[in-house]
């Protein structure tokens, strides 16, 4: 008897300690090569907790899980996304400077490979530079090809 009333007074407990809804924290960080992760682990260094709003839908905890698994999902999607738009943004700017890079050195290649530079008169004729324009013009092509290629 004394068995019985003692497993009436536990298993109430147990039930409502399992069917109390658990506030798990999310944690988001962002690892070196730049991609963002959530879980419901710690973070190996510098995570940071997020909150996620409270469900007031009056739903059950299965619904209420499905609900925040949506959210952080959505949440993984829109950093996904702001990856790729990164990471194409990134290659496009690489592939404009790469362009610039090449025009800069043909010109500059041009400047100091032929024997007269000539500039074109709005008459369509043309006239050749002096040696302080030609120069003025190798410099500038010059500085082009540190500002678009770096130290190549």
């Amino acid at each position: 008897m004394i068995c019985k009333r003692l497993v009436l007074a536990i298993v109430p407990l147990i039930w409502g300690v399992c069917t109390v809804p658990a506030q798990a924290k999310i944690y988001r960080w962002t690892d070196a090569n730049g991609e963002v992760h959530f879980s419901d682990q710690a973070p190996p260094v510098g995570g940071q907790a997020v909150t996620l709003p409270k469900d007031s839908s009056g739903l059950g905890e299965s619904a209420q899980q499905v609900r925040r698994d949506r959210r952080v999902t959505g949440a993984l999607e829109e950093d996904r996304l702001a990856a790729a738009k990164n990471r194409k943004k990134q290659a496009a700017e690489a592939a404009r400077r790469k362009h610039n890079c090449d025009v800069a050195k043909e010109r500059l290649a041009t400047y100091r490979n032929v024997a007269t530079v000539y500039q074109s008169l709005p008459n369509g004729n043309r006239r050749a530079l002096t040696d302080a324009q030609r120069s003025a013009l190798e410099s500038r092509a010059a500085a082009a090809v540190s500002q678009w290629c770096g130290s190549d």
